[in-house]
Protein backbone atom coordinates (compact mmCIF):
# COMPACT_ATOMS: atom_id res chain seq x y z
CA UNK A 1 0.00 0.00 0.00
CA UNK A 2 1.58 3.73 -0.88
CA UNK A 3 1.74 5.87 1.87
CA UNK A 4 1.91 9.48 1.89
CA UNK A 5 1.44 12.52 1.41
CA UNK A 6 3.40 13.45 4.24
CA UNK A 7 5.26 16.95 4.91
CA UNK A 8 8.52 16.64 2.48
CA UNK A 9 6.83 15.13 -0.20
CA UNK A 10 6.42 16.22 -3.50
CA UNK A 11 2.76 15.83 -5.49
CA UNK A 12 3.66 15.47 -9.01
CA UNK A 13 0.69 16.44 -11.40
CA UNK A 14 -0.28 13.42 -13.37
CA UNK A 15 0.10 14.38 -16.80
CA UNK A 16 -3.94 13.50 -17.24
CA UNK A 17 -4.44 16.42 -14.55
CA UNK A 18 -5.45 19.48 -16.95
CA UNK A 19 -6.59 21.96 -14.02
CA UNK A 20 -4.49 24.75 -15.18
CA UNK A 21 -3.89 25.32 -11.34
CA UNK A 22 -1.84 22.34 -11.50
CA UNK A 23 -1.10 21.01 -14.88
CA UNK A 24 2.89 19.89 -14.90
CA UNK A 25 3.08 20.90 -11.35
CA UNK A 26 5.19 19.82 -8.37
CA UNK A 27 4.12 20.51 -4.76
CA UNK A 28 6.08 20.35 -1.70
CA UNK A 29 4.03 19.05 0.94
CA UNK A 30 4.58 21.17 3.92
CA UNK A 31 1.72 20.35 6.28
CA UNK A 32 -0.24 17.26 6.24
CA UNK A 33 -3.04 16.41 9.63
CA UNK A 34 -6.42 15.98 9.93
CA UNK A 35 -7.12 19.45 8.95
CA UNK A 36 -5.77 20.32 5.56
CA UNK A 37 -3.13 19.67 3.14
CA UNK A 38 -0.73 22.88 2.67
CA UNK A 39 1.94 22.51 0.07
CA UNK A 40 3.68 24.96 -2.24
CA UNK A 41 4.37 24.33 -6.22
CA UNK A 42 7.62 24.65 -6.49
CA UNK A 43 8.24 24.69 -10.35
CA UNK A 44 6.13 28.04 -11.31
CA UNK A 45 8.44 31.26 -11.30
CA UNK A 46 6.43 34.20 -11.88
CA UNK A 47 7.24 38.11 -13.51
CA UNK A 48 7.30 39.88 -10.39
CA UNK A 49 8.88 43.43 -9.33
CA UNK A 50 10.49 41.62 -6.31
CA UNK A 51 12.75 44.39 -5.67
CA UNK A 52 9.48 46.63 -5.03
CA UNK A 53 8.22 43.57 -2.57
CA UNK A 54 11.19 44.16 -0.41
CA UNK A 55 12.25 47.50 -1.02
CA UNK A 56 12.54 48.31 2.63
CA UNK A 57 14.40 45.47 3.63
CA UNK A 58 16.83 46.83 1.55
CA UNK A 59 16.97 44.08 -1.36
CA UNK A 60 17.82 46.04 -4.55
CA UNK A 61 19.04 42.73 -6.47
CA UNK A 62 17.18 40.28 -8.29
CA UNK A 63 14.81 37.79 -6.59
CA UNK A 64 12.68 35.48 -7.87
CA UNK A 65 9.54 35.05 -7.28
CA UNK A 66 7.24 32.19 -7.33
CA UNK A 67 3.33 31.07 -7.57
CA UNK A 68 3.08 28.98 -5.10
CA UNK A 69 -1.00 27.86 -5.62
CA UNK A 70 -4.07 28.97 -5.94
CA UNK A 71 -5.49 29.97 -2.85
CA UNK A 72 -4.82 33.18 -1.01
CA UNK A 73 -2.81 34.63 -3.87
CA UNK A 74 -2.07 37.78 -2.16
CA UNK A 75 -0.23 35.82 0.80
CA UNK A 76 3.30 35.55 0.98
CA UNK A 77 5.10 31.97 2.19
CA UNK A 78 8.50 30.98 2.05
CA UNK A 79 10.64 28.06 1.94
CA UNK A 80 14.43 28.43 3.41
CA UNK A 81 17.46 26.29 3.98
CA UNK A 82 18.66 25.59 7.31
CA UNK A 83 22.12 26.15 7.17
CA UNK A 84 25.06 27.88 8.87
CA UNK A 85 23.14 27.18 12.09
CA UNK A 86 20.43 29.61 11.56
CA UNK A 87 17.50 29.69 14.18
CA UNK A 88 13.81 30.04 13.16
CA UNK A 89 11.49 31.00 15.21
CA UNK A 90 7.53 30.15 13.62
CA UNK A 91 9.61 28.26 11.02
CA UNK A 92 8.41 24.67 11.03
CA UNK A 93 10.78 21.89 9.32
CA UNK A 94 9.55 20.10 6.51
CA UNK A 95 13.03 18.23 5.32
CA UNK A 96 16.24 17.97 7.35
CA UNK A 97 17.35 21.67 6.61
CA UNK A 98 14.72 22.66 4.73
CA UNK A 99 12.07 25.07 6.55
CA UNK A 100 8.57 26.72 5.99
CA UNK A 101 7.61 29.84 7.03
CA UNK A 102 9.35 32.15 9.37
CA UNK A 103 9.14 35.98 10.04
CA UNK A 104 10.24 38.01 8.18
CA UNK A 105 13.23 39.37 10.16
CA UNK A 106 14.82 35.86 10.14
CA UNK A 107 14.05 35.61 6.38
CA UNK A 108 16.06 38.58 5.58
CA UNK A 109 18.76 37.57 8.11
CA UNK A 110 18.63 33.90 6.54
CA UNK A 111 19.15 35.38 3.07
CA UNK A 112 21.86 38.04 4.10
CA UNK A 113 23.51 35.26 5.40
CA UNK A 114 24.22 33.45 2.21
CA UNK A 115 20.96 30.44 3.15
CA UNK A 116 18.85 29.58 -0.02
CA UNK A 117 15.79 31.74 0.51
CA UNK A 118 12.52 31.34 -1.89
CA UNK A 119 9.55 33.25 -1.58
CA UNK A 120 5.52 32.17 -3.15
CA UNK A 121 2.21 33.99 -3.83
CA UNK A 122 -0.49 31.56 -2.39
CA UNK A 123 -0.39 28.28 -1.70
CA UNK A 124 -1.78 24.85 -2.59
CA UNK A 125 -4.63 23.47 0.22
CA UNK A 126 -6.93 20.54 0.34
CA UNK A 127 -9.67 20.24 3.20
CA UNK A 128 -9.49 16.60 4.83
CA UNK A 129 -10.14 13.63 2.59
CA UNK A 130 -9.99 15.98 -0.39
CA UNK A 131 -6.48 15.18 -1.56
CA UNK A 132 -7.05 11.21 -0.56
CA UNK A 133 -9.40 11.20 -3.41
CA UNK A 134 -7.52 12.96 -5.66
CA UNK A 135 -5.00 10.24 -5.10
CA UNK A 136 -7.47 7.33 -5.47
CA UNK A 137 -8.44 9.40 -8.63
CA UNK A 138 -4.72 9.00 -10.25
CA UNK A 139 -4.36 13.01 -10.14
CA UNK A 140 -0.96 12.90 -8.09
CA UNK A 141 1.94 10.92 -7.77
CA UNK A 142 4.34 11.13 -4.33
CA UNK A 143 7.35 11.33 -4.30
CA UNK A 144 9.88 11.76 -1.40
CA UNK A 145 11.63 15.35 -1.64
CA UNK A 146 15.15 16.98 -1.16
CA UNK A 147 15.80 19.81 -0.71
CA UNK A 148 18.55 20.35 -3.32
CA UNK A 149 14.73 20.08 -5.74
CA UNK A 150 13.09 22.46 -4.31
CA UNK A 151 16.19 25.27 -4.43
CA UNK A 152 17.24 24.35 -8.30
CA UNK A 153 17.78 26.31 -10.49
CA UNK A 154 15.95 24.47 -13.08
CA UNK A 155 12.83 24.56 -11.48
CA UNK A 156 11.35 23.89 -15.16
CA UNK A 157 12.35 20.49 -15.30
CA UNK A 158 11.89 18.98 -12.21
CA UNK A 159 8.10 17.77 -13.75
CA UNK A 160 9.67 15.50 -16.18
CA UNK A 161 12.07 14.66 -14.05
CA UNK A 162 10.22 13.56 -11.37
CA UNK A 163 7.85 11.81 -14.07
CA UNK A 164 10.39 9.79 -15.38
CA UNK A 165 11.11 8.67 -11.51
CA UNK A 166 7.58 7.72 -11.25
CA UNK A 167 7.63 5.82 -14.44
CA UNK A 168 10.55 5.25 -16.71
CA UNK A 169 8.42 4.91 -19.67
CA UNK A 170 7.75 8.33 -19.40
CA UNK A 171 11.73 8.95 -19.28
CA UNK A 172 11.29 10.95 -22.65
CA UNK A 173 9.47 13.81 -20.89
CA UNK A 174 12.71 14.92 -19.31
CA UNK A 175 14.19 15.67 -22.73
CA UNK A 176 11.10 18.00 -23.98
CA UNK A 177 12.63 21.51 -23.84
CA UNK A 178 11.05 24.26 -22.07
CA UNK A 179 9.45 25.86 -25.17
CA UNK A 180 8.66 23.30 -27.81
CA UNK A 181 9.31 25.85 -30.65
CA UNK A 182 12.73 25.12 -29.80
CA UNK A 183 12.80 21.16 -30.62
Amino acid sequence: MEQGPRPGDFLVADPRLTDPNFESSVVLICEHNDECTLGLIVNRPIECAAELLFEEQGWNEELQVYWGGPVCQETLHALHSGEAGLEMEAATEVLPGLYFGGRMEDLIAARDGGNAVRFFFGYAGWEPGQLDGELQDGAWRVVGAQSEQVFSEECGKLWPKLMAKTDPSLAWMSRIPEDPSLN
